[in-house]
């Protein structure tokens, strides 16, 4: 269980219920799991040799304790995340997915950024610190007051730096510095608004190029260049032309469509190829069963007539025979069978003369 500890007075209490309320509500496979909470209000103390009850609250909210860390410490200043593609792209899908369902509740996280995306042991990504997140309908922008600015500097868009706006779209700047930094390194997060998008996004292409398998580039480089397009849209300076996250997890879900129907037309050659060379083999053994028959057939007849020879009658009156008692080679001139009255022939079953 992972403990959160709020121990002050004044706001705290309101951010304390905000968070509450905002976790309970909060159930997906991609939301960090709120378990239960504890409240104290306070704790004896000693003064002048007499106790009293200090009033000192304090709250505590428990959580699913996540062992695979913060994704914060996967990234690096100068390369992209050291995990390999398939890892990023499940997490990249994880926390578009957590978002979608925290707007189509009506909350607004306004705090994303990779320490508050924690990990499984299977890398599933899942979202955590509601701690200034808010409740409102997704069609609604309020305005704080100015000087008030809570949040993490450059996951901030700069609607609320400017003019403390708060707006769905918050989150979705976060989102795109949040993937830029997975794909291109904290550094090229920061300078990527200097270069052009086709020239920063080849750029990262040709990053992930050389860290994926040459045999997986073939359907890997359409996810990496999706994202890509995708953050570079959610950091428009302009709030209105940030996508929102149902459009997000709509390209997402097209290019994973994309993908296993170039897999699925790759097995269906694959299972071509295998039907062609079934029916290839087996014509080629119905050839060799039809010249085995026909051997066989030539030879039992050949067999046949050798059999039929053999057993034709012999121009001899059939007589009680005996060996020559004077035999003794077989095959030679003593090698003769002698009848009772005194006729002579060959035994056709003995080998013939060299």
């Amino acid at each position: 269980i992972a403990l959160k500890k709020l121990t002050h007075t004044g706001t705290e209490d309101t951010k304390f219920a905000d968070e509450f309320n905002n976790i309970v509500r909060a159930r997906h496979q991609n939301i960090v799991q709120y378990v239960g909470y504890c409240y104290h209000p306070g704790r004896w103390i000693e003064h002048n040799q007499q106790y009293v009850f200090g009033h000192e609250p304090t709250r505590i909210l428990c959580f699913e304790y996540l062992h695979g860390g913060d994704l914060g410490r996967h990234l690096s200043e100068e390369q992209p995340c050291g995990l390999d593609w398939q890892t990023c792209y499940k997490i990249i899908r994880g926390v578009c997915a957590g978002l979608k369902y925290l707007h189509s509740v009506d909350i607004y996280h306004l705090d994303l950024k990779p320490a508050n995306i924690l990990l499984d042991n299977n890398m599933m990504p899942k979202i955590g610190d509601f701690g200034i997140s808010r409740v409102l309908p997704s069609s609604k922008t309020i305005t704080t007051k100015p000087g008030t600015l809570i949040g993490t500097m450059g996951f901030m868009p700069p609607e609320y730096i400017d003019k403390q706006e708060i707006s769905s779209k918050y989150d979705m700047f976060s989102l795109g510095a949040i993937l830029i930094q997975i794909m291109a390194g904290r550094k090229n997060y920061c300078d990527c608004g200097s270069v052009p998008s086709e020239n920063f996004i080849d750029l990262v292409c040709e990053i992930w190029r050389k860290k994926v398998h040459p045999a997986m580039w073939s359907h890997t480089w359409k996810e990496v260049k999706a994202c890509i397009r995708i953050a570079l849209r959610c950091l428009e300076y302009d709030r209105h032309k940030r996508p929102t996250i149902r459009e997000v997890v709509d390209e997402l879900n097209r290019i994973d469509i994309e993908d296993i129907v170039d897999e699925l037309d790759r097995i269906d050659i694959d299972i071509s190829s295998v039907r062609d060379e079934a029916i290839n083999l087996q014509s080629r053994v119905a050839l060799a069963y039809n010249h085995y028959k026909n051997s066989a057939s030539i030879g039992a007849h050949a067999s046949s007539s050798q059999l039929n020879f053999a057993l034709n009658p012999m121009d001899y009156e059939h007589e009680s025979v005996m060996r020559n008692p004077e035999s003794h080679a077989i095959g030679g001139h003593a090698d003769v069978l002698q009848t009772n009255q005194g006729h002579r022939f060959q035994n056709p079953n003995l080998r013939g003369k060299h």
